[in-house]
């Protein structure tokens, strides 16, 4: 945005700019400006770190400037001569007022959209009857019922549509906002007429609930109050007298909602927990499948095709990695085997082109927005367009998916960008304008190249990513959002690498706990490593300002302060030893290792851990993370093996036991039905989970998770080389199904 002055100087000049700079940081193509009109000028602040395509032929610098500025984001200014782009002083705030229109239009379909039915009783029964007659719906059953606990009942709907979609777009990704009957400095004031929907549900539930002498209890009943949330303690209802509402948008495709009702004394009435799928209006138009035909070069060509097959090399990263928030439908997929597994991986060549590597590893070209949208916009410009784009990184999902597509054209590529929520592109005469829809969400989508380049070097050299790479990433990383989805995925796209702890390692669960680690130096790390506390006072200011992000926002769970939890851990870790287990690789050890790896992660995905009215986090803190209270971190370690497909360059890191699952001839589960690997080389590894507990001034517990791998890379083994006790762990016989288990031999008389 220019200033009244600066317009009137720059009106009078009459330089024209040729430009093409493809996703370079702002402050380079400011340079490059500067360096062919003559007129000093500079990108300051934050701002200058983002990636920003232009693509022009002989337009006047007035406008090319004023269409930077809006598109960033910035305001002009000119002192001494010289002209300067920064961020508009008040962007954060008036956005706060104003929310991202986009996800405003979103959220007013969202909430007007009519309610899901849920199932009945006879509906349920009904499922149940089939399942008899064939036993592989039996996971499918469990994942509808689990999805139906987490739809909106009328009265939350009515909530939600009373604190109004202009409200509700305020909260950006990573805050959440609580509202409750009776405030604190960190929560906003629940409207009466939204208490009074809540407590006339909790009513209606309390005059249906059965009686205590009632024998009879619905089983299915007391699964969804323990899961979905619903009227726990009937008797109480009258003696509520706290009711919050938290809200959270995630992933900018849906709007959860935490419905809490307390008694003075702390007793837990009523939970209800709701997941909205937002409702994108643009999602309806007419897609458009005609136009300019897309030609990319080899190098561009087979870096889409890696990240669009990532998802086959390990469902896995693909189910967290694209994790929405949506509870009942990553439950439905996980329990009943939905998008995101049942997907055998293709063969794919081994080694990247010598084009693609040095791309990769040139922090100048390694932008992925340099690597897929930039060779696009090349060919739309080539149509006589001026083009500039800084699009928000939401968008490389859909835009690999639209160029992967069979005869992409640039058309094509651009609408599915347009039909994106807070996205938007523009034409105005010769201008075609490609930007996020709100300048706060642009911001989010920088990623430190410097920082992506090391990540891949260390993957590319090793075969893998261990836990000093990601957190010398996440260090690295300063406004990013979702820098967390450039790295362990497309890094297990181009180097074929996929390992089932690393799934979580760097994303949106756990990547506040590694630039929260990543921050402490080694004396703090070793103390934390011999299993001493650290007093929550002695941590640095920054290290202090992550941590009370990580409260805060909601990213990991929340227990009571006597929760068995954390002595659970300490005594798990005294009885596997400090390897987890025995010399040989002992299964057991093994399994209750693996799922170590993803308790943390999975419990924070997931929301669990105790709620209640001493521990809900923003009433808990309401002035920031307490100088009383320690941190301490326990260890688990467990054998495991890199298995390796030579013919397809594909390898897994895992534990022997999970291997045996994709191996097998017919896994018993139908959730790895359609997983199969063929591996036919292994080498020896060891997969580390780092468990983090912090409690606060004895009142409440949280945890959260960080992930390591190291691999032997000093031998390779077949498998009847391996260890005897590997092999074993390698072919448990309960993996498989009951028919292919063989009868033992009689005995010899």
């Amino acid at each position: 945005m220019f200033t009244t002055a600066l317009a009137c100087v720059l009106a009078q000049q009459t330089q024209t700019v040729t430009l093409r700079a493809n996703f370079l940081p702002v402050e380079t193509v400011i340079q490059q400006i500067s360096a062919q009109t003559g007129q000093p000028m500079l990108a300051t602040g934050e701002l200058k770190n983002f990636p920003l395509y232009i693509n022009v032929k002989g337009v006047p610098l007035n406008d090319l400037l004023t269409r930077i500025g809006k598109t960033v984001g910035g305001e002009w200014s000119k002192r001494d001569g010289n002209l300067y782009l920064t961020l508009e002083s008040d962007v954060r705030s008036r956005q706060d007022r104003e929310g991202d229109p986009e996800i405003v239009k979103a959220l007013e379909a969202t909430i007007n959209t009519p309610l899901k039915p849920s199932l009945t009783q006879s509906e349920i029964e009904k499922i149940g009857k089939d399942v008899e007659k064939d036993e592989k719906k039996a996971m499918e059953m469990v994942g509808k019922i689990f999805s139906n606990m987490y739809n909106p009942d009328e009265a939350s709907m009515k909530l939600v549509q009373a604190i109004g979609a202009k409200d509700l777009s305020t909260i950006v990704e990573g805050r959440r906002v609580v509202l409750s009957s009776t405030p604190n400095q960190m929560q906003g004031l629940l409207a009466a007429n939204s208490v009074n929907l809540i407590m006339a549900e909790m009513r209606k539930l309390a005059a249906k609930a059965p009686k205590k002498d009632d024998k009879a209890e619905d089983p299915m009943a007391m699964f969804g109050a323990m899961f979905g949330g619903g009227l726990s303690k009937p008797e109480l209802v009258n003696k509520v007298s706290l009711i919050q509402a938290a809200f959270q948008i995630q992933k900018r495709n849906t709007l959860n909602v935490t419905i809490n009702a307390y008694t003075p004394d702390g007793a837990g009435v009523y939970t209800k927990q709701v997941s909205l799928p937002l409702v994108n209006p643009e999602a309806s138009r007419p897609q458009v499948t005609t136009g300019t035909p897309i030609s990319l070069s080899p190098a561009t060509q087979e870096y889409v095709k890696a990240l669009g097959e990532n998802s086959a090399l390990d469902p896995f990263t693909s189910m967290i990695v694209n994790f929405n928030g949506n509870i009942s439908s990553v439950m439905g997929m996980v329990i009943g085997g939905g998008e995101g597994f049942g997907q055998a991986a293709p063969p794919i060549t081994k080694p990247i082109s010598p084009a693609l590597r040095a791309k990769l590893l040139d922090p100048v070209t390694n932008e992925p927005f340099a690597l897929t949208l930039g060779e696009v916009l090349d060919a739309y410009a080539s149509k006589g367009r001026n083009v500039i784009a800084s699009p928000s990184d939401d968008i490389l999902g859909s835009l690999v998916t639209a160029i992967n597509a069979k005869n992409p054209t640039v058309e094509g590529v651009l609408d599915s960008i347009d039909r994106s929520i807070t996205q938007e592109v523009d034409v105005d005469g010769t201008w075609t304008t490609v930007r996020a829809s709100s300048p706060l969400e642009l911001r989010s989508a920088f990623c430190n190249r410097v920082a992506l380049k090391n990540l891949i070097t260390g993957a590319g050299n090793r075969g893998y990513i261990n836990l000093e790479d990601c957190l010398k990433f996440a260090s690295q990383q300063t406004l990013a959002r979702r820098s967390e989805t450039l790295a362990i995925p497309y890094t297990e796209a181009i180097f074929r690498t996929s390992d089932m702890g690393a799934a979580t390692a760097l994303t949106g669960l756990g990547f506040d706990a590694l630039k929260f680690y990543g921050t402490f130096d080694p004396m703090q790390r070793a103390a934390l490593e011999a299993g001493k506390p650290i007093a929550l006072a002695s941590l640095f200011p920054g290290q202090r300002e992550i941590l009370g992000r990580m409260v805060f926002n909601g990213m990991v769970p929340p227990m009571g302060a006597d929760n068995p939890l954390g002595g659970m851990f300490d005594e798990m870790g005294a009885k596997e030893g400090p390897a987890g287990a025995d010399e040989d690789g002992d299964g057991m050890a093994g399994m209750a290792g693996m799922g170590m790896a993803m308790v943390g992660p999975m419990m924070s995905m997931f929301g669990m851990g105790g709620v209640t009215v001493m521990n809900e986090r923003t009433n808990l803190l309401p002035s920031g993370i307490p100088s009383f209270g320690t941190m301490k971190l326990k260890r688990f370690n467990m054998k495991s093996l890199m298995a390796m497909n030579t013919d397809t360059g594909i390898s897994t890191i895992g534990v022997p036991e999970m291997m045996a699952m994709f191996e097998g001839d017919n896994p018993a589960s139908p959730m790895f039905g359609g997983m199969k690997r063929s591996y036919n080389m292994y080498k020896l590894a060891q997969q580390s989970t780092l468990m983090f507990t912090f409690d606060f001034a004895k009142k409440a517990s949280y945890f959260t998770s960080l992930y390591d791998v190291t691999v032997d890379n000093s031998r390779t083994y077949r498998k009847d080389e391996l260890p005897k006790k590997m092999q074993e762990r390698l072919n448990p016989p309960y993996f498989t199904r009951e028919e292919k288990v063989t009868a033992p031999p009689p005995p010899v008389l």
